[in-house]
């Protein structure tokens, strides 16, 4: 055990100095270094591996401990002695191509890198026909197969790369991509995460972008114009802005890619020039949802087997990306058809009614619709479906009563103002 000291001193003998050696190794060991950051005005103890945040003290106490454990004699050389010693960082950062600390380049300011990677005991690429087969199940298409499969091997062997475009798995429940996530990549990627609802990654607080390098967006729904925006600059930006509790928010690089899957037949409105998402076939059973869970179990039985996801990481890490361009998506006749979906019959209809109505609320475009033959459209989806026709609304005065009125985006309230149901003529007739 260690002897009392009430000065801590510095080693004179070699073989005290061998033996702080290895205590200082073994600390480093479990993933200490020491920290200055803006939560405290003095050094401290740091673990990478729990983020554990502790002071300088507690050195003395876990040194008694080790000389215990190992039946050492060694007097206590001090607390400063032995974080002289320790890497010395400033915060930590989500880096999928550094080492176990990560510098930046400018500041030459030290980060614990919290990206852990997948370290296979084996190079074995054995794979069993189950693998192969599951695939074959999930996505019958084998072009749109390999496109996925591209795709996902790329995150495992680019991490440092971030796709400009997104999968997305409109689908049947049940044909195992939750089973793909939670079970394969989960355990490989070590960093993902399941979303069901946009908020959960956009909310104010959230930290999947900045932490993630793959999230599945799981039947998550909405109808909102704000939250498709945000989204769109979610998809494409690599760097994005997050903020933690108790902290300023940051601009991060982000390493996140998402696979939308959905029951829906069109997920999200897409717009004919949308290149943000590789959309593919429907994804449906080869028989019906009970066979394919049978097949699953049999799957399962095979990757918990010893080795067999270490067989599976060789496999995404072999996996050919020829052709592969991670910043343009490649054609899909399913982005075409979703698109198509995108469009609806209140969109349709709408076009042709701001021809010969300017201004109007939405009352007048809803009793419209009716008198068409058409059911009243959700009230959310109507400013996507005017923005996207070049309108705009404002609340307006009009014969003494205030309302909110659509007009073009083109021309302001003002020169709106004592126009409620003009025809096309008129305004193109007026000083607008």
């Amino acid at each position: 055990m260690s002897a009392p000291t009430p000065t801590p001193t510095t080693p004179k003998s070699p073989a005290e100095k061998a033996n702080i050696a290895e205590y200082i190794a073994t600390l480093k060991q479990r993933g200490f270094c020491k920290i200055d950051d803006s939560a405290s005005n003095q050094t401290r103890l740091f673990n990478r591996f729990t983020s554990d945040t502790l002071f300088a003290s507690f050195i003395q106490s876990d040194f008694d401990r080790w000389c215990d454990a190992n039946n050492k004699e060694v007097t206590y050389p001090g607390s400063s002695y032995i974080m002289r010693t320790l890497k010395h960082v400033v915060g930590q950062k989500f880096d999928p191509v550094g080492g176990v600390y990560s510098s930046d380049a400018q500041s030459g300011l030290c980060y614990v890198n919290t990206c852990q990677k997948y370290r296979p005991t084996s190079a074995s690429r054995d794979i069993d026909p189950l693998w192969l087969e599951f695939w074959e199940r999930l996505i019958a298409d084998p072009v749109q197969r390999h496109q996925a499969l591209q795709w996902i091997a790329h995150a495992f062997q680019k991490p440092g790369e971030r796709p400009s475009y997104h999968l997305m798995w409109p689908s049947d429940p049940g044909t195992g991509k939750g089973y793909l996530f939670e079970n394969v990549l989960q355990p490989l990627l070590l960093h993902t995460e399941i979303a069901a609802s946009y908020d959960k990654v956009m909310g104010r607080f959230s930290t999947m972008l900045e932490t993630s390098l793959m999230v599945l967006l799981d039947d998550c729904k909405t109808a909102s114009d704000a939250t498709q925006t945000k989204l769109k600059s979610i998809l494409s930006e690599e760097r994005q802005h997050v903020e933690k509790k108790q902290q300023q928010g940051k601009m991060v690089r982000s390493y996140t890619r998402f696979i939308l899957a959905s029951n829906e037949p069109r997920p999200l409105y897409l717009d004919p020039d949308e290149r943000r998402w590789l959309v593919f076939d429907r994804l449906v059973h080869r028989v019906d949802g009970a066979e394919t869970q049978a097949f699953i179990a049999r799957l399962d039985d095979w990757l918990k087997s010893p080795g067999s996801l270490d067989a599976v990481f060789n496999w995404f890490m072999a996996y050919d990306l020829t052709g592969f361009n991670h910043k343009r998506a490649p054609e899909s006749k399913a982005l075409q058809a979703m698109v198509a979906l995108s469009t609806n019959p209140h969109e349709d209809f709408a076009a042709g009614f701001i021809m010969d109505n300017v201004a109007f609320t939405l009352a007048d475009l809803q009793d419209a619709f009716v008198a068409d033959g058409l059911p009243k459209a959700t009230p959310g989806h109507v400013p996507r479906i005017m923005n996207k026709l070049g309108y705009t609304k404002a609340q307006i005065q009009f014969d003494g009563k205030r309302s909110t009125y659509y007009f073009p985006m083109s021309v302001t309230p003002d020169q709106v103002q004592g126009l409620c149901k003009g025809s096309a003529r008129m305004v193109q007739g007026c000083d607008f």
